[in-house]
């Protein structure tokens, strides 16, 4: 067991460290092109586990960018208060998170 264990860790050695960005790098570039990427990238990114739905991966410049368009949006979403919660359950969850904070 201590073995696999310690196969696993060697196989996965080169994501990690050091050369995150430059696995993170090349997974943007198949994102946007598999062939960009080679042979074996390609292979070892279609064998990464999905969470079963239709969709795709999104690129994280892609996110990056709409959080930058959002921040520069000069209406900004307000934060909730209990005044402004609709529903009873809501209400009544905000209020037992100031219970807990008093109790803090």
């Amino acid at each position: 067991m201590q073995e696999s264990v310690m196969q696993r860790m060697w196989d996965s050695a080169h994501l990690s460290g050091g050369n995150a960005a430059y696995v993170e790098e090349l997974y943007e570039l198949y994102l946007h092109d598999p062939n960009a990427v080679p042979e074996e990238w390609r292979t070892y990114f279609q064998k990464l586990p999905t969470d079963g739905s239709a969709a795709t991966d999104v690129s994280h410049s892609t996110i990056r960018d709409h959080f930058v368009l959002l921040a520069k949006n000069s209406r900004r979403a307000q934060p909730v208060s209990a005044g402004t919660v609709s529903s009873e359950h809501e209400k009544k969850q905000v209020e037992v998170l100031r219970l807990i904070q008093a109790y803090r």
